[in-house]
């Protein structure tokens, strides 16, 4: 099945090709796209680093992996859902797990935006190659997002304040202050207003009115 997603696709499903001046043209492969125009011409110059290109090329070895890398004219809109149905199945080397949903839309981004840049130059797609004239393009996968994180318990707090005289520590420039008390007065305060650590940090006695924090 893998071996014919470049080839079962019909004919009118296909983007058409052109011949990009840049010296790449839609016969060549993504993989191919990717190092001798999308890395060195568009990523490369604006100081993107050597994790990025390794986040690329992992992407594109699930995507030689899945799809055997057809030839750019020849990718299609149901030759990239299979990618992301297979994609979405296939377990991790690292511990053998499916992929988690984050990651399989981290992989489809890369591939799309790839794919995105093998079409024509417009002011959306400044990075256009303008080998077809209309990429491949499907709804991108579902994102997990985490809700919000349950709240401490009072047991929780407890447990670090008691620990506190044995590890809390400051800076050298805090002179006079004990470190325990504090960071139990950090951890109350936050505990009872909600206040994010830079608001919390920038505090001010002008802040303070009575019980209220402004």
């Amino acid at each position: 099945m893998i071996e014919q997603l470049s080839v079962i696709w019909p004919d009118d499903d296909r983007p058409r090709q052109k011949v990009s001046a840049a010296g790449v043209t839609a016969e060549m492969t993504l993989c191919d796209f990717f190092y001798r125009y999308a890395w060195p011409d568009c990523l490369a110059p604006k100081g993107d680093s050597l994790r990025t290109r390794r986040d690329y090329e992992q992407s594109l070895g699930y995507w030689r992996r899945f799809t055997s890398d057809p030839p750019i004219g020849e990718i299609s809109k149901r030759c990239c859902s299979a990618f992301v149905r297979l994609l979405a199945g296939s377990r991790s080397k690292r511990d053998d797990r499916q992929l988690a949903a984050n990651t399989v839309y981290k992989h489809w981004g890369n591939v799309e935006r790839l794919l995105r840049w093998t079409g024509p130059q417009t002011r959306q797609n400044r990075e256009g190659a303008g080998l077809v004239e209309t990429p491949p393009w499907i709804t991108a996968p579902r994102k997990h997002r985490a809700g919000p994180r349950p709240a401490y318990s009072l047991d929780e707090i407890r447990t670090w304040l008691d620990a506190l005289p044995a590890v809390a520590s400051l800076p050298s420039r805090m002179i006079g202050i004990v470190p325990a008390l504090w960071w139990r007065a950090v951890i109350l305060v936050d505990y009872n207003t909600g206040l994010r650590p830079g608001e919390l940090f920038q505090l001010r006695w002008e802040h303070v009115e009575g019980p209220r924090v402004h």
